[in-house]
């Protein structure tokens, strides 16, 4: 997601209510921060921009439903084609390096730094971290479980937590209470960039990023894509290989590094 908040609605359709959120309303706001809202410099905006900002709206309208405040999601009527497509090269993710300097830097908000690591090692939405009740997980066989309902695509999914997600859960409290207990979104993008400016990382820290880097650690490690992509809730397998042309694309830097090692060997004889 964007570091600053999303243009005001009035800026788009002056006087909107929630109650007047329709999916047209949702279709046409995209095709405005595509071609019609301009940055400050005259221009319109970057792609990457435009899908942080639609994508803001996907996340406010499931709140408010979630909280009562709407009847009906329109944001679920929204087909993959009228939705603002994340450009693939914008995929980013962290090394076990980068994970392992976080791990070991304190933060003051720790109820987001736990959230952040946990979610790390499960690939939930923020959206989905935020509703997390203790009641959601389980225990079956020895193995805990997580169960929710996404928020995204009301797609239910129950997935098994590997030790790491558990070792930053915080000490639990009663069925009903949340886990994390987490703020706005604008305020725990605030403090994710400054628990990584403290952890020596020079780059933007969000949410999004965990769900990246959980991805990438499933492919990694040599799970096939279509459980992945069932471990993750994706709708669509072709949103899962995203993630294998990123390891791909590492795997190519790598032989590369390799490749120029040798070169310039050769060239000092």
């Amino acid at each position: 997601m964007a570091s600053r908040p999303p243009p005001t609605f009035e800026l788009f359709r002056p006087n909107s209510r929630l109650c007047d959120i329709d999916k047209k309303f949702c279709v046409d706001y995209g095709v405005w921060l595509q071609s019609e809202y301009l940055n400050p410099q005259g221009k319109v905006i970057a792609q990457s921009t435009a899908f942080s900002y639609f994508w803001y709206l996907g996340i406010i309208l499931s709140r408010a439903c979630q909280k009562g405040y709407i009847k009906n999601n329109p944001w679920k009527l929204l087909s993959d084609h009228e939705k603002i497509r994340q450009p693939e090269g914008k995929r980013e993710f962290l090394t076990l390096e980068e994970i392992n300097k976080l791990e070991n830097t304190p933060y003051k908000k720790d109820n987001i730094r736990r959230a952040f690591l946990f979610a790390c090692y499960c690939g939930l939405r923020v959206g989905d971290v935020m509703g997390l009740r203790w009641s959601d997980i389980s225990v079956n066989g020895g193995r805990h479980f997580i169960s929710v309902v996404m928020q995204k695509n009301s797609k239910p999914i129950s997935l098994p937590l590997p030790a790491k997600a558990l070792s930053w859960l915080p000490e639990s409290r009663e069925q009903d209470a949340p886990i994390f207990a987490l703020p706005s979104y604008t305020t725990i993008r605030k403090h994710l960039q400054k628990w990584a400016e403290d952890a020596g990382l020079d780059k933007h820290l969000h949410f999004h990023l965990s769900r990246h880097i959980y991805g990438t650690m499933l492919i990694t490690a040599g799970v096939d894509l279509y459980t992945a992509s069932k471990m993750m809730g994706h709708a669509d397998v072709r949103t899962t290989q995203i993630y294998a042309k990123i390891v791909d694309s590492k795997k190519i830097e790598a032989v590369d590094m390799v490749d120029k090692m040798f070169e310039q060997e050769e060239a000092k004889d």
